[in-house]
C-alpha cells in the first residue's frame, strides 16, 4: 500500500482499512490521537473552535484576500 495513500488502493475491505491507523486501529488523524475518546474530545475541540470562529463578525474587507476570506489575490490591505 502506498504510505501517503493506503485507503486509495486494493480491494473494497483493504481500501476500508487503510482509514485506520494500524498501531492504533483507529481513524488515522492528524491531531495525534491514540484512543477513540481522545479523538472523538480533541475532534469536538476544533469544532466548538471552529463555530466560535464562524459566528464572529466578520471585519469588513475592502477586496478579496485568503486572509479573510474574500476574493482579493493579495493581502496588502491586512498589514498594521
Amino acid at each position: 500500500m502506498p504510505a501517503d495513500r493506503p485507503w486509495a488502493v486494493g480491494d473494497h475491505q483493504q481500501r476500508w482499512n487503510g482509514y485506520l491507523d494500524p498501531s492504533t486501529g483507529i481513524l488515522r488523524n492528524l491531531i495525534g490521537a491514540q484512543t477513540w475518546d481522545e479523538l472523538r474530545r480533541r475532534e469536538n475541540d476544533l469544532v466548538e473552535a471552529r463555530a466560535l470562529e464562524t459566528s464572529e463578525p466578520r471585519t469588513a474587507c475592502p477586496g478579496n484576500c485568503s486572509g479573510c476570506g474574500c476574493r482579493k489575490q493579495n493581502g496588502d490591505h491586512h498589514a498594521s
